[in-house]
C-alpha cells in the first residue's frame, strides 16, 4: 500500500523538468503560456509548462485509477485468489516505471501514467482485500490503521524523496529507486501465503484423516458401502423404488420417502440452479452497494479527504515560495508535519473499534474545518508563522487521517449487514473487494478533482479562500457522518474451518 501512492506521488517534482528536457515540450507554445510570457526567463517558461502538462499527467493516472478500480474488485472478488492479481498489479507499476524511464514524447508520458493508474488501482483494492480477508474484524480498525499510514506515507514521502534523489542524483535515480521499491514489495509479497490458500492447505489433510477415523471404526459399513457402490447401476435404481406393498427400502428409510426416481431428480435438479443464481446474483454487487446511503456517505467522505491532500500538492509548494521565499527543499519538507500526524492512524483505527464510525468520523471532519480555515492567517514572513504553518499543517493531517480507518471498517459492517438481511447475497467469495474498489474511486476522484479546484481558486482568488472554501467543504462534509453506524460492534464468532 505504501508502494502505489509513493509511486503516485513521487513523479510531481521530477515531470516539470523531464518534460521539458526529455520530451522536448516547446516553450514557446503559447496556448499554455500567460499572454506576458516574453517579460519571464527560460526557467520560468520552462517550469510553467512542465506544471502544466504535469497536472494533465496526475489527472490521467488519476482517471485511469478511478475507470479501473471497479474492474479489479470485480475480478478480486470472482478469482480463487487475492495474490495473483496483487502480484499482477506489481508488475503493471514495474512496466509503467520502465516506461517512465523511458519516454521521450508527451504520449509516451501519458500512456506509462494511465498504466501506472490502473496498476495503482489493482494493488490498493487487493491489498485492502487481503488484510480484511486475514485480520480478525474485531481489530480491523486498529489494523487497517497500519494500512493508512503506509498509504499516507507513501503520498507525502513521494514529493520529498523524489525531489531530494532528483537534486542529488539525476532522473535516472529517481526511477532506480522506484524499481528498487517495487522489487522489494514483490519480494515480501511472495513470501506471504495467503489465508484462503493456506485454509485449503490445512482443510484437506484433516479432512482426509476425518474421513479415515470414521471408516476404520466400522468395517462392516465401510465394505457394505464399497459393496453397494460396486452393484450395476439398474439394480440400484431398482433397489432405490418403492416396492408395491408399499415398504420402504432401506434407502428410503434412510433419507426419508420419496415420490420417485424421477421426483427426487427433479428436486435436486431444481435446487441447484437456485443456488447458483443467488452465486451470480452476489457476484457483479457494485451496483447493489452503490444503492446503500452509508456507502455513498463513505465515499463523499473519503473524496473530501483527498480533495484536501491533493489540494496542498498542487497550491502549498507556490505559497511557502511566495510567503516565506523557501526553495525546492524547503518546499518538499513543509509536507513534513501531516506526514508526522499520520502516525497515529492505528491509534485511530483502536477508537473506531471501540466507538464506531459516527464519532469519530464526525469529530474528525468537525476539527479539520477550523483547521483549515485558520491557514488564512499566514502572511508574513517570520518565524512565529512558520511555526504556526507547521502546527495547523500537522493537525489537518490527524484530523483526516482520524476518519480513515473508521470509514473502512464501516465499508465492511455495511457489507456484513446486507449479508445478515439477505444472506447469500453477495455469493461465495463475498463483495469486500468491490466495496473497496469504491473507495478507491473515491480517493482517485478526490485525487483528480483536487488540484483543478484548489489551483483555479487559488489562482483567481487566492490563498485564503481557497482555505476558506476547503474548511466549508469539511465541516458540510461532517453532518452526513452521523448516519453511520455507533457504538462498538459485535462481531459474529469465525467457524472453526476459517480460523
Amino acid at each position: 500500500m505504501f508502494t502505489d501512492l509513493f509511486l503516485y506521488a513521487m513523479i510531481v517534482p521530477v515531470m516539470p523538468t523531464a518534460l521539458v528536457d526529455r520530451a522536448g515540450v516547446a516553450y514557446e507554445d503559447r496556448m499554455l503560456m500567460p499572454c506576458s510570457i516574453e517579460d519571464l526567463g527560460r526557467s520560468h517558461k520552462e517550469f510553467i509548462i512542465g506544471e502544466h502538462w504535469n497536472s494533465i499527467l496526475l489527472i490521467a493516472e488519476a482517471v485511469s485509477a478511478l475507470v479501473s478500480s471497479p474492474i479489479f474488485g470485480y475480478a478480486l472478488d470472482v478469482s480463487g485468489t487475492r495474490q495473483g492479481l496483487y502480484l499482477l498489479g506489481l508488475i503493471l507499476l514495474a512496466g509503467s516505471m520502465a516506461a517512465l524511464t523511458a519516454a521521450r514524447s508527451v504520449a509516451w508520458y501519458v500512456v506509462a501514467r494511465v498504466l501506472q493508474g490502473s496498476a495503482t488501482a489493482m494493488v490498493a483494492v487487493a491489498g485492502l482485500a487481503i488484510v480484511t480477508d486475514t485480520v480478525d474484524k474485531k481489530q480491523l480498525g486498529q489494523m487497517l490503521g497500519y494500512i493508512g499510514t503506509a498509504t499516507t506515507l507513501g503520498f507525502m514521502a513521494g514529493p520529498l524523496l523524489g525531489g531530494i534523489v532528483y537534486q542529488e542524483g539525476g532522473f535516472y535515480a529517481v526511477f532506480g529507486m522506484a524499481f528498487g521499491i517495487v522489487g522489494l514489495d514483490m519480494f515480501l509479497r511472495l513470501a506471504v501465503v495467503e489465508k484462503r490458500t493456506a485454509n485449503r492447505w490445512l482443510s484437506s489433510p484433516s479432512d482426509s484423516e476425518h474421513l479415515s477415523e470414521e471408516t476404520s471404526d466400522d468395517p462392516q459399513e465401510t465394505s457394505a458401502t464399497s459393496s453397494e457402490s460396486e452393484e450395476p447401476s439398474d439394480e440400484a435404481s431398482m433397489r432405490k423404488a418403492p416396492s408395491s406393498d408399499g415398504e420402504q427400502q432401506p434407502d428410503e428409510k434412510r433419507h426419508g420417502p420419496k415420490e420417485s426416481a424421477v421426483g427426487a431428480s427433479v428436486q435436486v435438479n431444481t435446487s441447484t440452479p437456485a443456488t447458483d443464481d443467488r452465486t451470480r446474483k452476489g457476484r457483479f454487487a457494485l451496483l447493489k452497494l452503490l444503492k446503500q446511503p452509508r456507502i455513498l456517505i463513505i465515499g463523499w467522505a473519503v473524496i473530501v479527504s483527498s480533495i484536501v491532500f491533493s489540494s496542498f500538492d498542487a497550491t502549498l509548494p507556490i505559497f511557502v515560495q511566495d510567503t516565506f521565499h523557501w526553495n525546492a527543499l524547503g518546499q518538499g519538507l513543509v509536507f513534513l508535519p501531516p506526514c508526522v500526524a499520520s502516525i497515529l492512524q492505528p491509534l485511530f483505527g483502536y477508537l473506531s473499534d471501540k466507538f464506531g464510525a459516527r464519532w469519530i468520523t464526525f469529530t474528525g471532519f468537525v476539527a479539520l474545518a477550523p483547521c483549515l480555515i485558520c491557514l488564512r492567517l499566514i502572511e508574513r514572513n517570520t518565524l512565529t508563522e512558520k511555526v504556526i504553518l507547521c502546527l495547523l499543517l500537522g493537525l489537518v493531517g490527524a484530523c483526516a487521517d482520524l476518519t480513515i480507518p473508521a470509514l473502512l471498517v464501516e465499508l465492511q459492517m455495511v457489507l456484513d449487514d446486507m449479508e445478515e438481511k439477505e444472506p447469500g447475497v453477495f455469493g461465495e467469495n463475498g463483495a469486500i473487494a468491490q466495496a473497496f474498489s469504491l473507495e478507491t474511486m473515491a480517493q482517485f476522484g478526490g485525487l483528480a478533482l483536487g488540484p483543478l479546484i484548489s489551483g483555479f481558486v487559488d489562482d483567481h482568488y487566492g490563498w485564503k479562500v481557497m482555505t476558506l472554501l476547503l474548511g466549508i467543504l469539511a465541516g458540510i462534509t461532517a453532518i452526513p457522518m452521523l448516519w453511520l453506524s455507533g457504538g462498538r460492534r459485535v462481531w459474529p464468532e469465525k467457524a472453526p474451518e476459517d480460523a
